[in-house]
């Protein structure tokens, strides 16, 4: 491991705070979004038009690379919702998954370490290296395909290999996709 960097508590509670608040906001639209269905429905539909499939490519990559409270399959969601063709949907929201995947990987192995130091205090920091030394490869394939989330900036900081990556990371990403975008389909589409 590197050690030029060192922790720093002060950015380190910025970003728990940042997460925080993150967290309220996505609780506080989870119950305003089951509250107003209908509306929140068309506006995710003007939403998707508007930025169309382009829009949602990007947005998946850019969830998928940073760190995020929000899974990106919530955006393959908004876009079965807009009424596009679900396959196309999913076909280009694991394209936009692995790509995002591949690139914040490759960012975390190169510059991680830097960000694993701000994001965790040195206690915290070792916990987490134990648990990932422990359940490594299985870690990897639960956040996959669960709302756990899914950090590869992280799986690269803390020395995955590429393979282990691409068999427990994107191989099962994908899947989850294919699940939880076809199941949403034909359990959610007749709302």
């Amino acid at each position: 491991m590197e050690t030029s960097y060192k922790f720093n508590s002060r950015l380190s509670r910025q970003i728990e705070i940042i997460d925080v608040i993150l967290a309220l906001i996505l609780v506080g639209f989870a119950i305003y979004s089951l509250l107003n269905y209908s509306a929140i429905k068309s506006q995710v539909f003007v939403g998707i038009n508007n930025f169309g499939i382009m829009g949602l490519f990007l947005i998946i990559v850019f969830l998928e690379i940073i760190p995020q409270a929000i899974n990106p399959v919530f955006v393959t969601w908004a876009g079965i919702l807009s009424g596009y063709n679900i396959s196309a949907i999913i076909v280009i929201s694991i394209i936009a998954s692995l790509a995002g995947s591949i690139l914040g990987f490759w960012i975390g192995e190169k510059y991680g370490m830097k960000y694993i130091y701000a994001l965790f205090n040195e206690k915290t920091f070792y916990k987490v290296s134990k648990f990932w030394q422990k359940y490594d490869k299985l870690f990897v394939a639960v956040s996959a395909v669960t709302p756990v989330p899914f950090v590869p900036l992280i799986f690269g900081a803390l020395g995955m290999r590429w393979k282990d990556f691409i068999i427990f990371g994107l191989i099962f990403r994908i899947f989850n996709y294919l699940i939880f975008g076809y199941l949403f389909y034909f359990g959610f589409w007749s709302i």
